[in-house]
C-alpha cells in the first residue's frame, strides 16, 4: 500500500505487474476451489466440524432479539504476567498468539463446563509469491476445534492449539462461508495484532490500533494487542447477548487462568 502511495504521489502506475492485482487474485481462487485441491481443502475442514456441537452455553447469556449492539471491555495483563506468557511460548514452543487462544479456550470451557466447541481466528487467506503484492480483501475466518474430554494440563492444549493452526495456515483459502456460514458456524473469536509500531520501505513507521466496538458480528471476540511491555485486551461482545458484568467475570477467569498456568503449566486444565 505504501508503494502505491508513493507511485501516485510521483504520477506513476501504481502496479507495474498484473499478478498481484485482486481480479487475477479472484480467478486463481476459483479454479482453486474448482479443482482437486480445492476438494483436499474442503475435506480437511469437514473433518474439523464433523458432528461440530453449538457453541458453549455461558452463564448468563441472555436471548433477547439479537439487534448487534457492540460493546467491549478493555484490560491490560501486568508486565510479569506478559512477560511469564513470553517465557512459556518460548518453553513450549509455541507462538504468544497460540498461548493466548489455548487461554482462550481454556476460560471458555471453565465457565461453560463444555469440552467440546468451537472458536474461530482470522487468517489472511492466501499464501505463495503470487499473492505477496496483492491489495484486496481476501480474509478467511478460520474454526479450531476445542476438546477438553480427557483434562488435559496446559501445556497440553498449547501443544494442540499450535497442531490446529499448521494445519489451519496450511488450508486457509477454502472460504468459510462454503462450510455452512460464518455466522452459523462461529459464535465466539479471538484476535491477535502483533507488536509494533513496524517501519515500512525505511520510511514510514505503521502501527495497528485497536478500534471501538460499533456492532457485534459475534457473540464474543477477544482482541489482543501485543504493546510490548503489556499485553492490551479487548473483550467484545454482543449486548443483547450478554451483560457487562459477566463479561467481567470472564476476564477475572482469564486472569486467574493466567496466574495458574505461570505457576504451573503442566496442572490440569
Amino acid at each position: 500500500i505504501f508503494a502505491v502511495y508513493e507511485a501516485l504521489c510521483a504520477n506513476q502506475p501504481p502496479m507495474a505487474s498484473q499478478v498481484g492485482r485482486y481480479r487475477d487474485w479472484l480467478v486463481r481462487q476459483r479454479q482453486l476451489l474448482a479443482g482437486p485441491r480445492g476438494a483436499s481443502l474442503r475435506a480437511h475442514w469437514e473433518g474439523v466440524l464433523e458432528d461440530a456441537p453449538a457453541a458453549p452455553a455461558l452463564p448468563g447469556t441472555l436471548y433477547a432479539e439479537p439487534r448487534h449492539r457492540g460493546a467491549e471491555i478493555e484490560f491490560h495483563l501486568t508486565p510479569q504476567q506478559t512477560n511469564g506468557l513470553r517465557e512459556l511460548a518460548t518453553r513450549l514452543e509455541a507462538s504468544v498468539f497460540v498461548v493466548m487462544l489455548a487461554l482462550f479456550k481454556t476460560v471458555l470451557h471453565r465457565a461453560s463446563g463444555e469440552d467440546d466447541f468451537l472458536v474461530g481466528t482470522p487468517t489472511a487467506g492466501r499464501s505463495g509469491a503470487q499473492s505477496a503484492d496483492l491489495i484486496g480483501f481476501t480474509l478467511n475466518t478460520v474454526p479450531l476445534r476445542a476438546n477438553f474430554s480427557a483434562n488435559p494440563a496446559f501445556a497440553a492444549v498449547v501443544r494442540d492449539c499450535a497442531r490446529q493452526m499448521r494445519g489451519a495456515l496450511r488450508h486457509q483459502q477454502y472460504p468459510l462461508a462454503r462450510m455452512g456460514g460464518e455466522g452459523a458456524l462461529l459464535r465466539h473469536m479471538t484476535t491477535f495484532v502483533p507488536v509494533g509500531p513496524r517501519n515500512v520501505l525505511g520510511r514510514y513507521l505503521m502501527r495497528e490500533y485497536l478500534a471501538t466496538q460499533r456492532g457485534a458480528a459475534n457473540d464474543m471476540n477477544l482482541r489482543w494487542q501485543d504493546e510490548g511491555e503489556r499485553l492490551r485486551g479487548q473483550w467484545r461482545y454482543d449486548a443483547d447477548r450478554f451483560e457487562a458484568q459477566g463479561v467481567q467475570r470472564l476476564v477475572a477467569t482469564l486472569r486467574a487462568a493466567v496466574d495458574a498456568v505461570l505457576d504451573n503449566a503442566d496442572a490440569r486444565v
